[in-house]
């Protein structure tokens, strides 16, 4: 809030940061000085001064023009910005002026003034009388974010908060949304991150059921809206409502979109219903052409991730193996990418020397992924068998453990290397989990095969809390994990943990087809 005018006293400086000087023209002045000040505040904490001022220079040595404002008593002056350096005649500059950073608490300051100095001396100034109500630190840097950026940055910004992933960055993308709505609330794309963010935090039948909600508002405000449709066609697939998901993707391809995540968020509606070849036709399309950019950029890389999971399947190998090439073609500067190449040649392609290959690629390029080490330390685990003398590296980037014997479990060739380590299969590692654990965790079945086999198993309690094993698949809401346990003799009637039942974790998880498995068990 601002209040008042006129003056009498100039107090410590605070400041600033300085918008470029606006030249009004190079009249020559009789003396130097402030010729006008006025205190500008065009959106929410968000102040500027406007300084009309006239330099005579009668000296070679630079001469600038600050701000200043009193600070409550007890609090020291701040000056120390960016003084703006003055040019001959006269002018008109437009200032930003900054909350000083103490206080941290709200306050007021009732003095503003201008001064033009060479270097302590003091040319000119003109000092007014001028109240400001500053609120707290973190309020007004929050204000100050926002006034300084238009909703269209700020609904950008939000977008990037939320492709980061973690909560903190979404709850900041929040805050953005906010602000905008309360301003625009018949902009679409708000209700579309707002979605994204639904999802994000409850992946489960409520969550879906609010992004649901955010578009259909969306398609209310604008029945023309392409990726509003686009984004509910995905909702409702997992709603399985795939009638009404079609629907909206043949509205969105009907309205002529060029947003790529059409073809894949039908794609994934195919894969729900079980239509894998329909699914990957769809992905093509997104991979098809050149490199694109921004969003579509994302879509992209979703698309490669969606392929080579659909593609894993033993029988197109070739495929997965020029999908991998071309992506680090199109994401060299992603080293990352390197680590999934190494597992699918270590894995699919039982070549540990290409996946060692692959996996000092990425630490090189500077992957940061836990997996990087760990992948490389299983290739070289595997290497051991045909070149004993690399167990020594194979320890440095993986030590014996949980983990490790995960890693074998899903390299055909390390059968021998699983057989040595079988006495200590069920062993718990730092975290408190065993190899089966892991498995089941990554929804992994075909390493979990392999060490139920080896002897590991389900009963184990894990974690720091001691939960059973068996509920892992249930608390991740992985149908095919649940399968795999109850075809391995567990029997979730009887698994509780806190005196909660398999079937009420389930019912908490939200996944539908688990809790209709777990609850046609107990009737049996």
């Amino acid at each position: 809030m601002l209040q008042g005018c006129v003056s009498s006293r100039l107090m410590g400086a605070v400041l600033l940061f300085f918008a470029p000087l606006a030249l009004a023209g190079q009249e020559q002045c009789e003396q130097t000085g402030i010729e006008s000040m006025q205190l500008i505040s065009p959106r929410t904490g968000y102040y500027q001064v406007e300084v009309e001022y006239c330099y005579r220079p009668d000296t070679r040595e630079p001469v600038y023009l600050l701000l200043g404002l009193d600070v409550p008593e007890g609090y020291e002056a701040y000056s120390h910005s960016f003084p703006h350096e003055v040019s001959p005649g006269r002018h008109s500059t437009r200032l930003e002026l900054n909350r000083p950073n103490e206080p941290k608490g709200s306050f007021s300051t009732h003095t503003l003034a201008a001064r033009i100095l060479e270097g302590a001396k003091e040319l000119a100034s003109d000092v007014r009388q001028q109240r400001i109500d500053w609120p707290s630190q973190d309020t007004y840097l929050r204000q100050r974010m926002f006034a300084r950026y238009s909703n269209d940055e700020l609904l950008s910004f939000a977008e990037e908060r939320i492709d980061e992933g973690s909560p903190q960055a979404r709850q900041v993308a929040r805050e953005y949304l906010e602000k905008v709505v309360l301003e625009e609330p018949e902009r679409v794309e708000i209700y579309k991150l707002f979605a994204r963010i639904a999802m994000a935090e409850q992946w489960n039948a409520q969550g879906l059921g609010e992004a649901r909600g955010y578009l259909d508002t969306a398609l209310q405000i604008d029945p023309g809206y392409a990726d509003g449709y686009i984004m509910r066609g995905f909702v409702l697939a997992h709603l399985r409502d795939f009638e009404a998901a079609e629907a909206d993707f043949r509205k969105a391809e009907s309205l002529g979109v060029k947003n790529l995540w059409i073809w894949n968020n039908w794609a994934v509606k195919h894969a729900l219903q079980g239509n894998k070849e329909q699914a990957l036709a769809l992905y093509r399309r997104t991979l098809a052409g050149e490199k694109p950019e921004g969003r579509n950029l994302r879509a992209r890389l979703n698309a490669f991730e969606n392929m080579l999971f659909f593609l894993n399947d033993g029988r197109h190998l070739d495929e997965m193996a020029a999908l991998h090439q071309q992506r680090l073609k199109e994401f060299d500067e992603r080293a990352c990418f390197y680590v999934d190449y190494a597992k699918f040649l270590l894995i699919q392609r039982q070549d540990y020397k290409g996946a060692i290959d692959n996996g000092h690629k990425a630490l090189e390029g500077g992957c940061q992924d836990q997996n990087a080490r760990s992948t490389l330390g299983i290739a070289y685990h595997v290497g051991s068998l045909d070149q004993p003398e690399l167990l020594g590296r194979a320890r440095v980037f993986k030590p014996e453990g949980a983990e490790l014997y995960w890693g074998l479990a899903q390299v055909p060739q390390a059968e021998p290397l699983l057989q040595r380590y079988r006495p200590n299969i069920d062993s718990l590692d730092g975290r408190g989990y065993t190899a089966l654990a892991y498995a089941l965790e990554n929804n992994d079945l075909e390493a979990a095969r392999r060490l139920v086999a080896l002897g590991a198993s389900l009963s184990s309690e894990i974690g720091p809390d001691k939960y059973p094993l068996a509920l892992m698949p249930v608390l991740r809401g992985h149908i095919a994990g649940v399968r795999f346990a109850i075809d391995q003799g567990i029997d979730y009637g009887r698994v509780e943990y806190r005196s909660v039942s398999a079937l009420d974790y389930a019912r908490q998880v939200g996944n539908p087809e688990v809790i209709e498995l777990l609850g046609a068990q107990r009737k049996i």
